[in-house]
Order: C-alpha cells, then structure tokens, then sequence
C-alpha cells in the first residue's frame, strides 16, 4: 500500500487513468502537492 502513495504522474495515468478507474473524485488533486484545482477543475 505504501508504494501506491508514492507514485508519481506516470504511475497515476497507468494505473489509474488507463485501466479506467478514474471517477473525477478529485483525491489525487486533494492529497498531490503537483495537482492543484483552480476554481473547482484541475487544469
């Protein structure tokens, strides 16, 4: 579990994104200091 909190943009899109489990719920803008929302949508 530990090594998933410690990936990086790459790993997040292969992981999460291409396998198709993205919901829009926002926890990897919320818990990455990278991915920042502006006015409630990350650029």
């Amino acid at each position: 579990m530990e090594e998933r909190l410690n990936m990086g943009p790459l790993q997040l899109k292969e992981v999460v994104l291409d396998a198709g489990w993205c919901v829009s719920c926002g926890a990897c803008a919320g818990l990455c200091p990278y991915i920042k929302a502006v006015t409630d949508r990350v650029p």
